[in-house]
């Protein structure tokens, strides 16, 4: 961040703790920076909206880059307005920094980090289809109040650098950087769930663990995203003697 005064916290907030009608405070100091992927509408795609696509009409889920995010049944939705719509949304990382302790002020120039929660089916979908299409898309948020609606007062927000920012480009301070692990899985034989080598009742039982909608995981042999009998024949196909 390019500015200080801002709490620090590691750790995602209740939507009710944003709503002062709720009667919920939030137990720890600070908000989060949350990161989220991107959705696009308004005839805009990852591609085409660049860096000059326009932001939308006026109105309530009318912005043409928005932060995505799955719900229950895995599909993609847009939870900008997830404080007045009352839910919490599916966070893809929160903002952290191991020299940070929580609700301790940032000075200017403290690095936070975002790692992605791989684990996540639907994130892993998300992922696995932006690099398939070649542009992977973030959206970073926070949701700081204000000291009076609509107003700035006294409150303090907290600003990035981007890579346009005289800072990034005399080499006072860094812009964003993405960074992919990639841990190569030499197990070539996707019916063998377990990795144990052999396809046998441990795979089975696993895939019937994982039966219906799972769109990304390793269960689904058939990557058509969802977990059924054509998977099933497919591992018995390849059962091992």
């Amino acid at each position: 961040i390019s500015n200080s005064g801002i709490e620090y916290d590691p750790t995602q907030d209740a939507w009710e703790t944003y709503d002062s009608s709720t009667g919920i405070s939030d137990e720890d100091l600070g908000r989060p920076m949350e990161l989220f992927g991107t959705g696009f509408r308004g005839g805009y795609d990852a591609l085409s909206f660049g860096e000059n696509g326009t932001y939308g009409p006026f109105g309530k889920r009318t912005r043409n880059a928005y932060a995505l995010s799955y719900n229950e049944l895995g599909d993609a939705i847009d939870v900008s307005n997830s404080v007045g719509e009352g839910f919490d949304p599916l966070c893809f990382a929160v903002g952290t920094n191991s020299d940070l302790e929580p609700g301790q002020t940032m000075v200017s120039e403290t690095v936070l980090t975002f790692v992605v929660d791989v684990s996540n089916t639907n994130i892993q979908t998300y992922l696995q289809e932006s690099l398939n299409a070649g542009i992977l898309s973030f959206t970073l948020t926070s949701f700081h109040g204000a000291e009076q609606p609509g107003l700035r007062g006294e409150a303090q927000y907290p600003n990035f650098h981007l890579k346009e920012s005289p800072a990034v480009e005399f080499g006072f301070a860094d812009a964003a950087q993405l960074y992919i692990e990639v841990e190569i899985n030499e197990n070539t034989v996707p019916e063998d769930i377990d990795g144990d080598g052999t396809v046998g009742v441990a795979d089975l039982l696993l895939l019937i663990a994982a039966w219906g909608p799972c769109s990304g995981c390793g269960e689904d042999i058939t990557n058509d995203g969802v977990v059924n009998v054509q998977d099933v024949l497919q591992m018995i196909g390849a059962w091992s003697s």
